[in-house]
């Protein structure tokens, strides 16, 4: 008998291939895996063709291109006015999944303490277990957004080594507030805890909503990984380029695991986005708008369709309550819907550490094209009118 380790024997498809592949064998709208059906800006994908063929083709940097990390680091002090030493302090990665990943894995030990809000990413539990972290949820409230911080600083201990903190956040499309941030800096330095900060959204807030990075406040920068990456802004998601900011201390241990999990990230596509953080301040306005027009559209389309969605503060999903049509657990209710309407969404459970605290939700996504969901629209409103 082959000696199988057991890390993974127990481990379910990820619910994004799952439902991906569903979607795909019932010829279904895919708004259940968040990534455009539409092209980022053409000057991006010019200058990495330039780079091909410049013969910028083979391994880069192990922590990324000199010209990347500048160029993360000239963004980071635009927006949010701190400093970050692009040769010390900022590393790329193949994504801000694998540097979340190596991040993990670099500073969890067996039997330490980490904190995640309720629900979250799906891949920060199962990464901080298999570094031989425990997990501790707090759970963020819906439809509210609100979160107990009574109940969250009974979370914090000795043993309390890191919080992951996701602002604007998957799949809630939560922001943190600033009084909200004060608080958590406050309990991340009263317990010497590390925050590690997924702000992939960074630049989709709405309405009065903004993004505020944790390592901004005061005696956070020395104690915070803040992630991000270029695929959800520049709506290149295949091409896989996330980065971190930390401290020199933290950012040795970063480098020295990330080596080992890809060691160095597609050079042209380096290029390519090392160019697109150069892009002014027009270009953000127009995404926000592009993807407040959107928001609008799938609020109106969920709403007509009998679905009670809750508008998101950030990000690009919506949640659905989808109680007037069913009380089946929401992945019998999700794939049905793909079966039946032909546009599928993903079952938030999946989201959840604590699941007592699932609720009747769907996450829809609305990075697609106008046309795209209006077409699902259509659909969604033509299987209300048969099922409720």
């Amino acid at each position: 008998m082959l000696k199988l380790g057991n890390k993974f024997a127990n481990t379910e498809t990820s619910i994004f291939t799952v439902m991906t592949s569903l979607s795909i064998q019932e010829k279904a709208i895919n708004l259940a895996q968040g990534f455009p059906d539409f092209d980022g800006p053409d000057f991006i994908k010019e200058k990495t063709f330039q780079a091909i063929k410049n013969g910028f083709n083979q391994y880069a940097n192990s922590s990324g291109l000199p010209i990347l990390r500048e160029a993360v680091a000239f963004h980071f002090e635009k927006f949010y006015r701190t400093k970050f030493n692009p040769e010390t302090e900022i590393t790329v990665y193949s994504g801000a999944t694998e540097s979340l990943f190596s991040t993990f894995m670099a500073l969890v030990e067996n039997g330490d303490e980490c904190i995640i809000f309720d629900p979250a990413y799906d891949s920060y539990a199962p990464a901080i277990k298999l570094a031989g972290g425990i997990v501790k949820s707090i759970p963020i409230q819906m439809p509210t957004y609100e979160i107990d911080f009574t109940e969250l600083e009974t979370l914090f201990n000795e043993k309390t080594k890191l919080l992951v903190l996701n602002s604007p956040q998957n799949p809630t499309g939560k922001t943190f507030t600033k009084n909200e941030l004060e608080k958590i800096a406050f309990l991340c330095k009263k317990w010497n805890v590390i925050a590690v900060c997924d702000e992939v959204y960074e630049h989709l807030t709405f309405d009065s909503h903004v993004h505020l990075p944790l390592a901004n406040f005061d005696g956070m920068r020395e104690r915070t990984v803040t992630i991000s990456s270029t695929g959800k802004t520049f709506s290149f998601t295949g091409w896989k380029i996330g980065f971190s900011l930390a401290c020199e201390e933290i950012t040795k241990r970063l480098r020295a695991c990330h080596q080992f999990v890809t060691f160095a990230v597609a050079t042209p596509f380096q290029i390519g986005m090392a160019e697109a953080l150069k892009v002014g301040d027009e270009f953000y306005r127009e995404f926000q708008k592009d993807y407040l027009k959107k928001r609008s559209l799938l609020l109106e389309i969920l709403t007509k369709s009998g679905f009670k969605p809750i508008v998101p503060q950030g990000t690009y999903f919506v949640l659905a309550d989808y109680s007037n049509f069913s009380n089946e657990d929401d992945f019998t209710f999700a794939k049905m819907l793909t079966q039946k309407s032909k546009v599928s969404a993903v079952p938030v459970s999946v989201f959840y550490e604590n699941k007592n605290s699932v609720q009747n939700l769907l996450r829809f996504c609305f990075c697609k094209k106008e046309e795209t969901l209006e077409q699902a629209g259509e659909r969604l409103i033509k299987f209300a009118s048969e099922n409720l």
